[in-house]
């Protein structure tokens, strides 16, 4: 049953997997599979360095297919890495890993340095060498959004933006492609299908002198056109979103605030401000996300010591409010940032990194939000991504478990 959960039981292996950051031995968490409302957590890919950066999308079929970078993991004085199995993609590289309604886990690629002879990698994935020069260091971000039974990812490096389009089948005989948007560095990366056709949003720095981009295609190139100028920062996210009106472009500004840019067709690109940092000692619009809803859009974001959740009526005004509280420094630390899905109710489901408590999951409204019992599973979670079906049943969750290096996913919903 696709839209109900199919998780199996957790192995031993999943289970040693989910280690708290702050324990210098790792928790041996109690597993009950009973029936019932309740999140249920899997190791995805536990091979080398796998899971930073992930963004899940749900196939038509409403299982989890989930985009990642990987890389050689670190090892300590006298370690020997891990052997990776035939069949696997080569790394570094662009990861895709997709759930069957076996319950087991497909890993293949978007996109390897080079084809491996006699061997076929799930999702067939596109060859592209510049993917050889990637590191954990020089990657500033990943998005994918889904298309019925294709995907379209935007990554980006210090060697440039990169788009890619495949098929979300990990049999797939079409192989992936992939294309170059701009040779120059970009930073937290999104994208949005606007009629079929990819839209991507981005940063030029983490600098204050940034600016914000948005590429279309234009015939076998690029339009890569400057809509703003706005502070960059080592957590600042943009957010391409194909409204009903048209696209908007949600940012901040180096987290002075958060803007949103439209073209009314006259004027070009107009920026306005729906949220305003009170003073530079404060900071408003790390980590933030934003998603298309039946009327408008919505975002979440960090705002001083809070995540807020906001949506826009098109037309209307932008209302906003506290969603949950979050410690100090959140919005600064090291993979943090803010994901959100809209469920066929209208409710959001929100994940975000808390600099205390690892990644945190609710679901709700402003002022009437449900936390959701993650266990120790997000406790050293980074890069939170939250996906939906679209009957609701189901809503999953994505992360990068730093301590082991991981790529982890949940689901909530009804087990049977």
């Amino acid at each position: 049953m696709p839209q109900a959960l199919r998780w199996k039981l957790l192995p031993l292996a999943f289970v040693l997997a989910l280690v708290a950051a702050a324990c210098a031995e790792p928790p041996t968490p109690s597993v009950d599979v009973g029936s019932g409302l309740r999140f249920l957590p899997e190791v995805a890919d536990s091979l080398n360095d796998a899971g930073r950066y992930p963004s899940i999308v749900t196939n038509p079929d409403g299982l989890p297919v989930v985009a990642y970078f990987g890389f050689e993991e670190t090892l300590e004085e006298g370690e020997v890495p891990i052997s990776r199995p035939v069949g696997s993609p080569s790394i570094p590289a662009v990861l895709l890993a997709g759930l069957s309604d076996q319950g087991y886990w497909t890993r293949g690629a978007i996109a390897i340095a080079d084809q491996i002879p006699n061997v076929s990698i799930a999702f067939n994935p596109a060859f592209e060498p510049s993917v050889a020069d990637l590191t954990p260091e020089d990657v500033t971000g990943l998005a994918m959004v889904a298309d019925g039974e294709d995907y379209h990812a935007v990554w980006g490096s210090a060697g440039g933006v990169y788009y890619a389009t495949g098929s979300l089948d990990p049999a797939a005989t079409t192989q992936a492609q992939v294309t170059k948007v701009t040779g120059a560095p970009g930073f937290g990366p999104s994208i949005a299908l606007v009629d079929g056709v990819p839209w991507i949003a981005f940063y030029t720095s983490t600098s204050s002198s940034a600016t914000i981009q948005l590429a279309t295609p234009d015939g076998d190139t690029w339009s890569n056109d400057t809509i703003a100028d706005a502070a960059g920062c080592d957590t600042c996210r943009t957010a391409v979103v194909a409204a009903p009106s048209g696209p908007v472009v949600a940012y901040s500004k180096g987290g002075g605030g958060v803007q949103v840019a439209s073209n009314d067709g006259e004027s070009g690109w107009v920026s306005f401000e729906v949220d305003d940092a009170e003073s530079t000692a404060v900071s408003v619009g790390e980590g933030l996300a934003g998603v298309a809803t039946e009327d408008g859009f919505a975002l979440s974001y960090y705002a001083r010591d809070e995540i807020v959740v906001g949506s826009f009526q098109d037309p209307g005004n932008f209302t906003s409010g506290t969603f949950a509280e979050v410690a100090d420094g959140s919005a600064t630390e090291g993979g943090a940032g803010t994901s959100l899905a809209i469920g066929p109710d209208g409710s959001f489901r929100v994940a975000w990194l808390d600099a205390s408590d690892g990644v945190v999951f609710a679901t709700g409204e402003p002022g009437s939000v449900e936390p959701i019992d993650t266990g120790t599973a997000t406790v050293d979670g980074a890069f939170p991504s939250v996906a939906v079906t679209e009957d609701g049943s189901v809503t999953y969750l994505a992360w990068y478990a730093t301590e082991e290096q991981d790529l982890l996913v949940g689901g909530y919903g009804e087990f049977e």
